[in-house]
């Protein structure tokens, strides 16, 4: 409240001193603007105020006067055409004051927002017509800055009366106008003198000679032949108070320092006393400057100073004032200053207008009871008709049937109606009086000048009264309201609660109020330990950082529950934040729910880092052993004395253990997928290769399940691409998987294009091959990225449109997936996580009950197709002649592993020798020198890592090749043993071909064959051995055999095709008996591919078999 009376009080001072100004009542009224833009800006604190006129089409208006804050500076000149701000020019003709708390916001001020707002940063408008003559002439506009600001009544209030203080000035500017005009030609002039009984001197300079005219003695009360024709008749009469003033005025004239001699002053008159004033003169120079002669007149301006000084002491009177108090001063004033008898200020009470009751009513020697009259048949009716009235001296002969007038002996009155912002009459002022009243503009200047006055304080005086009317109807709302509201100050102490909150905390009002939060209603520290004082503070301190904040509370039992509060500062005019409204919802159970739901997956994650781990452990330990069975078996191959036979078993135990690795491999990607240790591994490949199987898997799958599968794919997608491959295909399985799995009926679609690429309707895939215009398309070399467009879409239920936004997170599942019980939540979570690293995102839409699609957008590069004839490399059976002796160091832990690298290379001609720890190693290294070291990583006493750290950090050392064969499957292993200085690296179960190769790319080593043999025609690779394959020349299916194959159900191939895309080695064989004895060349094969396990061999047989008959 203390604020609010601070700004009212400095406003009211604003107005007095404007009152006061002379510039307002002379016609200067660029400088009336100038003082009136520069007072506001610094009463408002706004950074520009500035004061437009209309042109006389009202079309555009023009900028008189433009003040600047931070600048000090004036300008004017700028013009907005009506035509391209049609809405705000909308706003300004409503006649009513125009605020706009946020201008971003307003529809009213959206076209100003790059040519006007945004430029000069301006956040809030505050705009007042101005009036005169009855019509809008132009608008008072207040621009602020900085953060958004909202306008209060009072400012608006202000902004209104100083509109009306610029009327004033146009006023006088229009009048000194007129005055000028008549001054123009000498004939004029003089009547204008005589007219206006103005006194006229002329001062003969180099003559020191002064001529005064009759009107100008009898002004001060002489005769004519009473004063001389000398300067010193003049000025020895001037006040002594303004004695400097005038002179330096008429010096600095002469001086030509100032344009105009134009000065309001006080001359002793012949009886003692002082007049006013007002002289203006014009001087004529000689051509060296120098002024000769100069000619003026002298006004009398006492009655109008006179006026001027009531008008300053009604102002005083009533500045302070408001409501009851202010009307009162109002009319009490009003009567003294214009010597009237009656004075009186009315309300209106009905909604017709028809009826009002007085606020003040001064009789001329007290005060009259408040009354409420009827306006009919009164002159006050004729005022409510929205203009002022005058009735110099006949009011009772006018309406005979108001009594009042009679009985009050009532002769002249003179009322104005109140207005408020909008237009809208709210009551009357009027003054009455017992004789004749003289029309006087003065008169009915400070008669407006209190009506606007009094028609702020009317519509003041309402708007609290709405206001206390809204208050207690807020209360009852706020009282009902089912929810915690709150109201606390900056220092933390409560204002208000409302009666479910006190009921909710279990306190009475009296045990709340002026106690602070901390302590009462919020502990100091949650039982989580973070500190809620702390909070509480930061919250005073930047509210607008804590809208919405979620602690915990406590009640007066004790008991702690968790409580949402939105949270809204409320700024003082200063725009500080003094106190803050929080409203409270309680969110106990929904916190004791994701407390449950953290905990569980918590306990989750902590039982996938124990699985990753076991997984991981396991695998090292699996492909330790491992190694031995699959380096012997290829060992053993080496043996001439084997059969045939004998020569299948072993085919098998490598298949066996090469699929024994596979799934190591595999087993371990998923623990590395959960533990998220996903790297990219980007590599060449045919994407028809990977999509056919997929369809032709899903395809099965679908029929078997009674829905349709179909496969579009754009013949514009190329055929080679460069990504990655796995987490491409996982992605793919993942979402076919679902859709198959979540479709009762209908079908599902896999749709692959390029972007922006358009499939022909009903174009299905029928060709690995090609389109046609592929070429064409990509254009000769072209490399560049494209993006490819993966779309799953299935017919099933569909997913909840509250679901969309959490169907990607870990461990989340849409109620049909709880209800179906399918899975972890982690399979669309991990898809998306592939998708991204590869630059690419999934995103879905659904409609509940019609299905749902998923669309992988993921960039690729185009590769051109490669074309490869591939021969198998023959076996090395020894070591080319002309070489040196190569020594080979093997440090290996365990023997049956290090027992087959010293066999595998003896037998070829290298010196071997071998060590079991890194101890042991580092001392044969220095004796013996080898040329290549194998290191195992892991072994005790000394590990690999610290035993080839010590080689390689000797001068020697770098010149020995250090190779690590570790048997973990961590990518990041790797990293780590290149970082210990190791030159190479081999997982193991090895193959004998990469072993061999390697010391071939370090050594140089040249090897014999068994049979020469053309090299692969790979293109790009001439190097790499080919891993010899029994199976090649054994199964090739002829005629009969693919008749025999035919002629099986197509029920019993799909089965076989399904057995075989599932790896089912047993269920394979169990299919296989089922085979006739007139078809054991079938069997037989079949047979050899199971124990081979080439399931990919029979996938495509059976494929191909199932494509025919379905044709």
């Amino acid at each position: 409240m203390r604020q609010y009376q601070l700004h009212r009080h400095r406003q009211q001072i604003a107005l007095i001193e404007l009152a006061k100004n002379h510039a307002f009542y002379q016609g200067d009224l660029t400088s009336a603007l100038q003082t009136l833009t520069r007072t506001a800006a610094h009463t408002l604190a706004v950074e520009r105020v500035s004061v437009w006129f209309y042109d006389e089409c009202h079309t555009q208006i023009c900028l008189h006067t433009l003040y600047e804050h931070q600048r000090e500076e004036f300008s004017s000149g700028v013009t907005l055409q009506a035509d391209r701000y049609p809405t705000y020019f909308q706003a300004l003709e409503k006649d009513d004051i125009l605020a706009v708390h946020e201008t971003q916001a307003d529809l009213r001020t959206q076209a100003l927002q790059e040519t006007w707002l945004l430029p000069y940063r301006i956040t809030s408008l505050l705009d007042a017509p101005i009036r005169s003559g009855g019509v809008t002439v132009g608008v008072l506009c207040h621009e602020h800055t900085g953060p958004a600001r909202h306008w209060t009544l009072e400012e608006q209030n202000f902004a209104r009366h100083l509109a009306q203080m610029v009327s004033l000035a146009l006023e006088a500017r229009d009048r000194q106008q007129a005055e000028e005009a008549l001054r123009r030609s000498e004939e004029r002039w003089q009547l204008a003198l005589q007219a206006n009984h103005q006194g006229i001197w002329d001062w003969d300079i180099l003559e020191g000679r002064t001529f005064y005219s009759d009107r100008w003695k009898e002004m001060l009360g002489y005769n004519a032949n009473e004063i001389g024709q000398t300067q010193e008749d003049w000025y020895s009469r001037i006040h002594p108070e303004d004695y400097d003033l005038v002179m330096a005025t008429l010096w600095a004239y002469l001086d030509r320092k100032i344009p105009d001699y134009i000065t309001e002053y006080r001359l002793r008159c012949k009886d003692g006393s002082y007049k006013w004033i007002q002289a203006q003169g014009q001087a004529i120079w000689d051509g060296a400057n120098r002024p000769i002669r100069m000619v003026g007149s002298h006004t009398d301006a006492t009655a109008r100073k006179q006026q001027e000084e009531a008008l300053h002491l009604i102002v005083a009177g009533t500045a302070a004032k408001t409501a009851d108090d202010f009307f009162r001063s109002c009319v009490r004033y009003l009567a003294a200053v214009l010597q009237v008898r009656y004075a009186l200020v009315t309300t209106i009470v009905d909604q017709h207008s028809t009826r009002v009751r007085t606020l003040a009513f001064w009789k001329g020697d007290n005060w009259a009871s408040k009354v409420e009259y009827e306006l009919k048949n009164t002159p006050c009716e004729i005022v409510f008709s929205g203009h002022p009235y005058f009735y110099p001296n006949d009011v009772q002969e006018r309406f005979p049937a108001d009594l009042k007038l009679a009985e009050l002996d009532v002769v002249s009155y003179l009322g104005i109606p109140l207005a408020d912002q909008s237009g809208r009459i709210l009551g009357h002022l009027a003054v009455l009086d017992s004789k004749p009243m003289t029309r006087d503009i003065d008169r009915e200047l400070i008669l407006r000048i209190f009506a606007a006055r009094a028609a702020v304080e009317l519509e003041r005086k309402l708007a609290e009264a709405a206001l206390q009317n809204s208050e207690a109807e807020y209360r009852a709302l706020v009282q009902a309201a089912n929810c915690i509201i709150l109201r606390w100050d900056t220092a933390g102490q409560i204002i208000f609660m409302n009666d479910y909150g006190l009921d909710f905390f279990g306190f009475e009002q009296s045990q709340l109020l002026g106690h602070n939060i901390i302590g009462t209603i919020v502990p100091e520290t949650e039982l989580s330990g973070r500190s809620l004082t702390e909070l509480m503070r930061d919250i005073c301190r930047n509210p607008e950082q804590h809208l919405i904040n979620e602690n915990e509370n406590i009640r007066r039992d004790g008991k702690r529950v968790w409580i949402a509060w939105a949270n809204k500062p409320i700024v003082n005019p200063e725009g500080i934040a003094t106190e803050i409204l929080s409203i409270g919802t309680d969110i106990s159970e929904r916190k004791q729910a994701e407390q449950a739901l953290e905990q569980a997956k918590q306990e989750a994650e902590a039982a996938n880092r124990v699985k990753s781990e076991f997984l991981a452990n396991m695998s090292h330990e699996l492909r330790t052993p491992l190694n031995a069975i699959l380096g012997f078996a290829q060992l053993m191959t080496r043996d001439p004395t084997l059969n045939g036979t004998q020569h299948s078993y072993l085919s098998i135990i490598n298949n066996s253990g090469e699929h024994l690795l596979a799934l190591i491999n595999d087993v371990l990607d998923m623990a590395k997928i959960e533990a998220g240790q996903i790297h990219l591994h980007e590599t060449s490949f045919n994407l028809h290769h990977l999509l056919d199987p997929l369809a032709d898997l899903f395809r099965l799958k679908s029929e078997a399940k009674g829905i349709q599968f179909i496969f579009y794919l754009a013949p514009a997608v190329p055929p080679q691409i460069a990504v990655d491959e796995g987490k491409l295909r996982q992605i793919l399985i993942n979402l076919l998987s679902n859709a198959i799995k979540f479709t009762q009926q209908g079908r599902v679609t896999l749709r692959v294009s390029l972007e922006n690429s358009h499939l022909p309707s009903g174009l299905q895939h029928s060709s690995l091959g090609p389109g046609p215009d592929l070429k064409s398309e990509l254009g000769t070399g072209d490399t560049e990225q494209m993006t490819l467009s993966f779309e799953v879409e299935d017919t099933g239920p569909g997913i909840d449109p509250e679901e969309l936004e959490t169907i990607f997170a870990p461990f989340v599942q849409t109620g049909i997936g709880r209800t179906l019980q399918g899975g972890t939540g982690l399979g669309l979570s991990i898809s998306r996580r592939f998708a991204q690293l590869m630059q690419g995102n999934i995103t879905v839409s659904s409609c509940l009950g019609q299905g749902s699609c998923f669309c992988l957008k993921l960039p690729v590069r185009p590769e051109p197709t490669i074309s490869t004839i591939q021969t198998p490399r023959p076996r090395v059976i020894g070591l080319a002649p002309n070489q040196p002796t190569y020594r080979i160091l093997v440090v290996e832990d365990r023997w049956e592993s290090r027992h087959l690298l010293v066999r595998l290379l003896e037998t070829l001609g290298f010196e071997l020798r071998e060590a079991q720890n890194g101890l042991e190693a580092i001392t044969l290294w220095e004796e013996w020198q080898p040329h290549l070291i194998w290191m195992d990583m892991q072994m005790p006493v000394m590990d690999g890592y610290e035993a080839t750290r010590h080689i390689k950090t000797q001068l020697r050392g770098q010149a020995t090749v250090v190779i690590a064969l570790t048997a973990s499957a961590l990518e990041e292993e790797k990293t780590i043993v290149l970082s210990a200085g190791c030159d190479d690296f081999v997982r193991k179960p090895f193959q004998e071909s990469i072993i061999l190769q390697k010391i071939a790319d370090y050594l140089g080593v040249r090897y014999l064959y068994e049979e020469e043999s053309q090299h692969s025609l790979e293109f790009g690779d001439t190097t790499s051995a080919a891993v010899f394959n029994p199976l090649e020349d054994r199964i090739k299916p002829d005629s009969s055999w693919i008749s025999a194959l035919r002629s099986m159900p197509n029920s019993w191939i799909t089965q076989l095709h399904e057995a075989a895309t599932l790896a089912d080695n047993e269920l394979i064989l169990q299919l296989i008996e089922a085979i006739p004895e007139s078809c054991q060349a079938l069997a037989q094969d079949l047979t050899a591919l199971a124990n081979y396990f080439r399931c990919d061999k029979i996938m495509d047989l059976t494929a191909s078999a199932l494509a025919e008959t379905s044709n």
